[in-house]
């Protein structure tokens, strides 16, 4: 059977429909009830085109032809359907739908490939981005991911129980390389270079690694009429000017190289009290690991000489 391309347009559109925002974008926090339903969308397709399924221990979706063992060697391929706020019908989802569409197309033969879903790509819905994949290779591990939480405070093991998270099976389940030839991801451009250079097909040729922090500073809350501007020790000062030179730094520090304060928090958030706490996210991200290093010694080092210039704590 050859690739069709409305059976892919029907996925997308499909699994577009899953979102929190109709008519505002996507919308599916990683164990959400549209993140479920996009996910189940999926296995279901995969079942029909005769695959096995199966949820690893870190909350990761496999499918492969059901007379392929799941121990013979295969190509892995895949992406990720949870999504940031109102973020876009593509982003991970055609990642997706492309590997399964050739599983579709291979039927009712089997061939060497695996389909997979990453659980919590993006990083939106407990504050750190990569954690199915991270814990399935065993970059993280389960008291790490008691650490992380979502907006309901729930960790990424009490929101996953439902969905097959099993913290006590992470090692038994790792990932294991000799069932692997390798790893092939479809992706949509996210930028305008292939737009501006009129590309329709690239290759990519480095991965961007990706460092995230929470930052906290701490000042004094006061008076904004009867404290001088000398006598303040605002914390949102303190952290616009972090900010500032954290974007310098990122525009010299190497080519491909990107730093962004996507997450801002202030209290006490009144418009005439001076800021006495703030918090911050900075994702922080080079196709460089040389560069990656530098760069965590010189955002640190502007954090903490920023605060201590400014009579801020931070942490």
């Amino acid at each position: 059977m050859l690739i069709d391309a409305a059976r892919i347009r029907s996925d997308l559109e499909a699994i577009a429909r899953f979102t929190a925002t109709p008519g505002a974008g996507a919308d599916r926090p990683t164990f959400s009830p549209q993140w479920r339903a996009a996910r189940n969308y999926v296995i279901a397709q995969a079942t029909a085109a005769g695959c096995k399924t199966r949820i690893d221990a870190a909350g990761n979706v496999h499918a492969r032809h059901e007379s392929l063992s799941w121990e013979s060697p295969a190509w892995l391929s895949g992406s990720h359907l949870d999504s940031v706020p109102h973020g876009g019908d593509f982003d991970g989802v055609a990642g997706v739908v492309i590997p399964l569409e050739i599983l579709r197309s291979a039927a009712p033969r089997a061939i060497p490939l695996e389909l997979i879903i990453f659980a919590e790509e993006e990083g939106t819905t407990f504050g750190l981005g990569m954690l199915g994949s991270r814990a399935w290779v065993g970059d993280l591990s389960a008291p790490q991911l008691e650490t992380v939480r979502n907006a309901e405070g729930l960790s990424y093991i009490e929101a996953g129980i439902d969905f097959l998270v099993r913290p006590s099976m992470l090692m038994e389940d790792k990932f294991d390389p000799r069932r692997y030839f390798g790893l092939i991801e479809a992706h949509i451009e996210q930028g305008p270079g292939m737009w501006k250079r009129d590309e329709r097909v690239a290759i990519v040729t480095a991965i961007a690694g990706r460092r995230q922090y929470k930052v906290h500073i701490s000042g004094v809350a006061n008076h904004a009429g009867s404290t001088s501007m000398h006598d303040r020790k605002d914390a949102l000062v303190a952290a616009a000017t972090c900010i500032l030179q954290l974007e310098g730094t990122a525009n010299g520090i190497g080519d491909g190289t990107v730093a962004t304060v996507g997450r801002i928090h202030v209290k006490p958030n009144a418009i005439n009290v001076i800021p006495a706490n703030v918090d911050f996210t900075v994702d922080f991200r080079s196709p460089s690991n040389d560069v990656l290093r530098d760069g965590d010694e010189r955002i640190r080092k502007i954090i903490a000489q920023t605060c201590g210039r400014r009579g801020s704590a931070t942490a």
